[in-house]
Parts: C-alpha cells; structure tokens; sequence
C-alpha cells in the first residue's frame, strides 16, 4: 500500500484576512509550511503562480466568482494593512 504524505488546504491570502473559503484562494501544503505561513502572504512569486493555477481552474463550476485583478488586488491591500508578505517554503 502506497502511502501518500499529508496535505493541509490553505488559504493563499489568509482566512484572517479575507475571512472567505473560495476555491481561487486555496493552495495545497504540507503541515510544515502550513503551519509556518501562519497569517503572512507567500513572497510576490507565488502569488503569481497561483494567478497561473487559477488560470487553468478558470472553467470549473466555483470559479465563478475568481478575477485575477481581483486576487492581485487582495493580495496588495493585505500587505498595505500590514500582512508581511515574505514567507517562502524552506528549501
């Protein structure tokens, strides 16, 4: 039997932030990183891989609701309310 590791859905801009579950904002993590994004962004970079992603899901049915300037725009006024914005994964 084939065990996979453990995923953790986050929200990319947190929860304590946008207080909303929609599905452009959630990003699949390890326990690790989950745990240790906390309430800060990821780095710039990842915000646009997750604009990428969105792209692709952009079709399926609870993307309705999803704007890339929308996402961008949210990710920039967290940092501008005082979100750091400069967690990355460690390597």
């Amino acid at each position: 039997m084939l065990l996979l590791p453990k995923a953790y859905v986050d929200h990319f801009i947190p929860w304590s932030y946008m207080q909303n579950d929609v599905l452009w904002n959630f990003v699949l993590s390890c326990p690790t990183c989950n745990t240790s994004k906390n309430n800060r962004l990821a780095n710039i970079d990842y915000l646009y891989n997750l604009v990428e992603r969105n792209h692709e899901l952009r079709t399926a049915e609870h993307m309705s609701t999803y704007k890339e300037s929308k996402l961008i725009h949210l990710y920039h006024y967290a940092v501008q309310n005082g979100y750091e914005n400069n967690w990355a994964p460690k390597a």
